[in-house]
């Protein structure tokens, strides 16, 4: 039996989509294990990351050292990473997840800040490129962030001294929490005794016809893409790179055509 290869390159950028997001910190965790990945988070990405409690596992796929590093955007195009992709120095390129933002800039040659001149630069210089993007054709279930549901909540308080970041506050008796502070952490869902919080509930989204549309035009210029994160090990291991175990990519693992 032919043995895989370990120790690749991998740059995993992260957008500001919340779609599969904890899944792929997961898998990039996961690679890792196998391969030198770099986590690029754009702006949004990181605020989005944050607030769904992801930015754990990404700190642990990429937990620094050469080509280890969790990088957040810092201008349009100037990031180190983006040099790279160009010099050829990244084995393997992931956007997951990708935003309908970032999926139209590349279908459009546009490359005006980290997610779409990495994608440019995948492009330019054959490096593989795959991406998740956030909405599907047949829709997809997407995540929502923490929330107080406001007919349930009594104004107890409970959750207030739990929260380690001081995210929520009483409003007019009731608790809200505070997106731009929220860690995901999830901590005041299991202090809240009457079930007011809910964190990650799940909703099915549709794409308009231009995101689909988009999705083929990207497809049309090599750009490999998948359903959902768990797809991309079977991506990674197409091209002889070692990843986990087929336990763990289970059969939901299948490239989508």
């Amino acid at each position: 039996m032919e043995s895989c290869k370990s120790g690749a390159r991998i740059l995993w950028v992260v957008t500001g989509a919340g779609s599969w997001l904890r899944e792929a910190a997961g898998i990039a965790a996961a690679l890792a294990k196998f391969h030198r990945v770099t986590i690029a988070l754009t702006k949004a990405g990181y605020e989005v990351a944050r607030v769904f409690g992801a930015l754990g596992l990404l700190r642990l796929a990429a937990p620094g050292g050469y080509y280890r590093e969790l990088v957040v955007e810092a201008s349009a195009s100037g990031l180190p990473v983006v040099n790279r992709v160009s010099a050829k120095s990244y084995d393997l390129v992931v956007i997951a997840p990708a935003s309908s933002n970032t999926i139209a800039k590349i279908a459009y040659g546009v490359a005006d800040n980290l997610a779409s001149s990495v994608a440019s630069q995948a492009l330019k210089n054959r490096v593989p490129l795959a991406i998740v993007p956030s909405e599907w054709p047949d829709g997809v279930e997407t995540e929502l962030p923490c929330r107080v549901d406001r007919n349930l909540c009594v104004g107890c308080k409970a959750c207030i001294p739990v929260c380690p970041v001081g995210a929520i506050t009483l409003v007019e008796g009731k608790a809200r929490i505070e997106l731009q502070e929220c860690v995901g952490c999830t901590r005041c869902v299991a202090a809240c005794h009457v079930g007011a919080i809910k964190c990650f509930d799940r909703v099915k989204v549709r794409p308009s016809r231009i995101d689909i549309e988009n999705l083929e035009r990207v497809k049309m210029y090599g750009v490999v893409v998948l359903e959902r994160p768990l797809q991309i090990l079977k991506w990674v291991s197409s091209m002889g790179y070692c990843v986990p175990g087929s336990s763990f990519i289970g059969g939901n693992g299948g490239l989508t055509e």
